[in-house]
């Protein structure tokens, strides 16, 4: 008697045997044995926090499919373990994790794996990488104060730069930008950030915040506080937009005179350390009527000349002219690829400027407004006889740009309400004269 081999997880015994059956006796008998082998798995869980601080409540789920429908799902904590599954029918076996989310990296190094009987257990490694996040990057030195990193601004150094967790008024951590005007918070966890830029001393100021159209070469500090907004890192992002601009308001349009402006007009706009000239000169030889045409454009400016040569404080008119006037050169110091827009939800210091950038949002049908869209705009109020509402505008749009309230008694542009202002009209004309 023998038996038909029933796989390598089954031991048999008393098989073959030999049994003598004789006529007229009762039946013979043989003895066979079958004993189950069971095999066996090992399932290890390595855990690997790189750089970050290992959360202890953080757990994971391996499970594990078999033959004749086995199933077993099993749970591991922050730092790992290994575990035996013990009894196991021999066959080909399947392991899976549950997604632990992004910011973790998941590798199986083998599966299938096949359990064989007997007291060797199969093994099976699942380890887990954490993906940290960071955020960075850039401190410059906003030589035309325009709130954008344009070609020849260098990074400054030294500056302090702290991180923070949204809600929360401690500093998750603190560095200073390098050699380059560099700074970079790396090794965190996933988490809502935002960072906060500290001037360093000697009157430094921060640029305009969120200027022009690329995110990653704007301004993100607020000009009052240093912070930025919340931002949220997930997945191993590495977000290298936040950057701060800051300049020096002595060296800047805060702190030009107006016999800077007086000998300067027509020939060289902005600060001499960048060399950003105008494109045109403000006037011509011949007997040009037209004003300005286009917003890059300095156009024919002696119409303007002659104006405000003729400058009467009390006409509206003239107000309005010399007003514009300045705004022109506005754009002219935006020149050279830069175009800048006024955001009227950010105007920092007038109630009044505020009603009336709201309504040129609501004429335009949009905000932020391009500069070019509200030199239309003031033209139009202008040639439709509406003088003292395009000197608002333009007054108001002079005022967003610089991130000054007024000029002072010596022509000194303010910074805040502690100077006697003396209105941009008369700046413009006392430029000219």
């Amino acid at each position: 008697v023998t038996e038909v081999a029933m796989g390598d997880e089954w031991s048999t015994g008393g098989s073959p045997v030999d049994v003598t059956v004789s006529a007229g006796e009762t039946c013979a008998y043989a003895l066979i044995e079958n004993t189950f082998v069971p095999g066996c798995l090992e399932i290890t869980k390595v855990v690997d926090w790189g750089c970050v601080v290992p959360d202890e409540s953080q757990e994971f789920t391996v499970n594990v499919t078999g033959p004749e429908g086995y199933f077993a799902s099993l749970t591991f904590g922050y730092d790992g373990d290994t575990k035996t599954l013990l009894n196991l029918t021999p066959g080909e076996y399947f392991i899976t994790e549950e997604d632990p989310g992004c910011d973790w990296t998941v590798d199986i190094n083998s599966s299938p794996v096949m359990v064989n009987p007997g007291e060797f257990c199969a093994a099976v490694t699942v380890t887990n990488t954490y993906q940290p996040v960071a955020i960075g990057d850039y401190v410059w030195n906003d030589l035309n104060a325009n709130g954008i990193q344009d070609a020849g601004e260098l990074g400054i150094p030294g500056v302090t730069v702290e991180l923070y967790q949204c809600g929360d008024a401690t500093p998750v951590s603190t560095t200073t930008t390098d050699a380059n005007g560099y700074y970079l918070f790396d090794c965190l966890k996933s988490g809502d950030y935002y960072v906060t830029f500290i001037l360093p001393e000697g009157g430094w100021v921060f640029s305009p915040q969120d200027q022009g159209m690329d995110d990653a070469l704007d301004s993100d500090a607020d000009r009052a506080t240093g912070m930025t907004i919340c931002t949220s890192l997930e997945c191993g992002e590495t977000d290298l937009t936040w950057d701060a601009g800051m300049y020096m308001p002595g060296e800047e349009w805060c702190g030009l005179t107006i016999g800077f402006w007086k000998n300067n007009v027509g020939k060289f706009i902005g600060n001499k350390k960048n060399g950003r000239q105008v494109s045109d000169k403000f006037f011509n030889d011949i007997d040009e009527k037209t004003f300005f045409d286009d917003i890059y454009d300095c156009g024919s400016w002696d119409d303007v000349y002659k104006r405000l040569a003729k400058f009467d404080a009390s006409s509206a008119e003239e107000k309005a002219i010399a007003q514009m006037f300045a705004m022109k050169l506005t754009s002219a110091y935006s020149e050279g690829g830069v175009v800048y827009f006024v955001d009227y939800s950010r105007y920092p210091y007038d109630s009044d400027c505020y009603e009336i950038l709201t309504a040129a949002s609501d004429y335009l049908g949009a905000n932020p407004m391009y500069v070019q869209d509200l030199w239309s705009y003031v033209m139009d109020l202008y040639d439709d006889g509406d003088y003292s509402e395009a000197q608002e505008l333009a007054d108001c749009i002079n005022n967003y740009k610089w991130g000054c309230e007024d000029y002072d008694e010596n022509g000194m542009l303010c910074i805040d309400d502690s100077c006697t202002a003396t209105s941009n009209d008369e700046l413009a004309y006392i430029a000219l004269s």
